[in-house]
């Protein structure tokens, strides 16, 4: 990862970051601060990928903040089928299960979803 200014970062331990420049030049070209529970920040800078200069992970690494996917989806549940879908509306969901008879629906969920972008995609979880 090469840190961008124009994304939004927080450290690995959780605190907001400000990013004040990526062009500082020499070993920590990436300047900001970082905003402390307490009310404080604190100044500092990264390398240009974003670690601090420590070996392993460190807790004032950077981490791009990933955009938040929120929806409400329907998911039809049927017996004996080991497939499900959302829909957008429970119009979508009613419509979608006359079209799956014999099929036989046994429930229809309302899901609300709110997680980061690329959720679930890295592997297992």
């Amino acid at each position: 990862m090469k840190v961008d200014i124009n994304k939004e970062y927080r450290t690995r331990g959780g605190h907001k970051v400000t990013l004040y420049t990526t062009e500082a030049g020499g070993v920590h070209p990436v300047h900001g601060r970082i905003e402390l529970d307490s009310g404080e920040s604190l100044l500092t800078s990264w390398r240009e990928d974003g670690t601090g200069g420590s070996e392993g992970a460190c807790c004032n690494d950077l981490v791009e903040v990933k955009q938040r996917i929120q929806r409400q989806v329907w998911l039809n549940v049927y017996d004996e089928w080991d497939r499900a879908a959302g829909h957008l509306s429970r119009l979508r969901a009613d419509r979608a299960a006359a079209l799956n008879f014999p099929r036989e629906r046994i429930a229809c969920v309302r899901v609300a979803i709110d997680v980061e972008h690329g959720h679930g995609l890295e592997g297992d979880e």
